[in-house]
């Protein structure tokens, strides 16, 4: 199976999450949390990913009662999702700001494939 291009803007990380979230349960494995994104900037937009002890999905739109919101800016999203950025240094420098649960934003390592 070829690999996914590197997505260059958050709708293309997403829709890569996506399909990792739909094959691989170890992404969710433990995790029962719905988490938004806000993403300002050109290719911003608004997504959401659910979580659901190896079940999971990436999606458009907002979410009505996420577990955790994350505040973030569309180049340092796509940063993060590809590992180029750690969150934890993201979240300590203000690159990313966070609503609700702060403790389950750590669970996005998991997601995202660190």
């Amino acid at each position: 199976m070829a690999e996914s291009p590197t997505p260059t803007t958050p709708a293309e990380l997403m829709a890569q999450l996506d399909q990792a979230l739909r094959t691989d349960p170890e992404r969710t494995r433990g995790i029962e949390s719905v988490f938004a994104f806000d993403v300002e900037g050109e290719a911003g937009g608004h997504w959401w990913i659910e979580a659901r002890d190896g079940a999971g999905s990436a999606q458009a739109g907002r979410h009505p009662s996420p577990d955790v919101t994350v505040y973030v800016d569309d180049a340092s999203l796509v940063r993060l999702g590809t590992h180029e950025l750690d969150g934890g240094e993201a979240y300590v420098s203000g690159i990313i700001t966070l609503e609700g649960d702060h403790s389950r934003a750590m669970l996005l390592a998991q997601i995202f494939g660190d």
